[in-house]
């Protein structure tokens, strides 16, 4: 009986230690899942505004692409425009277009370039000299000129390379005209082209003055006693002579402005196929910090569900064993009532 009673005892013992260890086991793993939580929420809400900033980025990559579309159709028909003469008047395109015709070179338009700031001066005081064609002589200009007659195409003004003659400001004028403030410079020095053309371009631009606004106009035109033509970057005008014309500028279609626009267009194209590689970039970064966070977010997760199962599981073992010790404690009342009675009766006899 009494060794019974200590294999009982025994038993019990064990399953208190059993049931203690358990239960600090599963406190641990609450804690532990606790702080899987915390962290899990943490991240979700890192994850949230993680997100905000990627979907922010993607919106951006493709209003770039849809801007770098819509420029790229801008420079191929500002381009398209250029290549074929769509401002030249009619007359002056069917002689440039016309192979049979010889001794033709260009526009005054075409053969010179300019910088941006100086393009509208330029423009206005080129006007319709600008579509001039340029000959070898005035011998191919009298062939363009019948062929143009002959098939009733209109009229075209020509500067033969070997008659036109160039025209220049005077050093005094000059020195004059440098000396007021507002002067910028003669439009022939402001422009380039090929030296072929020297005498044609400073036959149109070599007495026409650029001043930085009509102010400057005025004051460099009453310098020189109104006997020569001042433009100001604006396109105001200030005639010889002194009349003035000058006001808001219609958008025009000249080849300088569609030149201006392309460099324009190609500038912005440049800047923004520069910014959406670098965007691209950012953004493939951004994926990869996506994939880890959801990879690490896919790890707590599985985890949370491991440490929850091993809760689970812990808290039937520890169910299991206050039923087995339900009934070993049950069991040694019952030896120790035995024992107690067995007492009793000796006592009693």
């Amino acid at each position: 009986m009494n060794e019974s009673y200590l294999k009982l005892k025994e038993t019990e013992l064990s399953l208190q230690k059993n049931h203690e260890f358990t239960l600090k086991e599963k406190m641990d793993l609450e804690s532990k899942l606790k702080s899987m939580q915390q962290e899990a929420s943490s991240r979700e809400e890192e994850m949230s505004l993680f997100l905000v900033k990627y979907n922010h980025l993607k919106a951006e990559l493709e209003e770039k692409r849809k801007k770098i579309f819509a420029v790229q159709n801008q420079i191929e028909i500002l381009s398209s425009n250029l290549e074929n003469d769509v401002t030249l008047p009619y007359a002056v395109k069917n002689v440039l277009n016309n192979p049979r015709l010889t001794g033709i070179h260009n526009t005054i338009g075409k053969v010179i370039e300019t910088k941006n700031e100086y393009t509208t001066a330029l423009d206005v005081a080129l006007s319709s000299s600008a579509n001039f064609i340029i000959t070898d002589d005035e011998t191919a200009a009298k062939k363009a000129i019948s062929y143009l007659k002959e098939n009733k195409l209109g009229r075209a003004t020509f500067f033969p390379l070997n008659i036109i003659k160039p025209r220049e400001l005077p050093e005094s004028i000059r020195r004059n005209a440098e000396s007021i403030k507002g002067f910028i410079g003669v439009l022939s020095d402001l422009v380039s082209y090929d030296k072929i053309y020297d005498n044609i371009i400073k036959n149109q631009l070599g007495t026409i003055i650029v001043a930085e606004d009509l102010d400057a106009c005025n004051k460099i035109g009453a310098a020189l006693e109104y006997k020569y033509r001042v433009v100001s970057l604006e396109g105001d005008i200030l005639h010889t002579g002194g009349s003035l014309t000058g006001g808001s500028l219609k958008k025009q279609n000249s080849s300088f402005k569609m030149k201006q626009e392309l460099d324009a267009k190609k500038e912005e194209l440049d800047r923004t196929q520069k910014l959406l590689t670098s965007l691209e970039q950012k953004l493939q970064e951004y994926e990869t910090q996506k994939s880890e966070k959801e990879t690490q977010a896919q790890e707590i997760a599985k985890n949370i569900s491991i440490t929850a199962e091993l809760i689970y599981r812990k808290n039937i073992t520890l169910k299991e064993n206050e039923s087995e010790l339900e009934i070993i404690t049950s069991r040694l009342e019952g030896a120790e009532q035995v024992k107690e009675n067995k007492v009793e009766s000796a006592y009693i006899t």
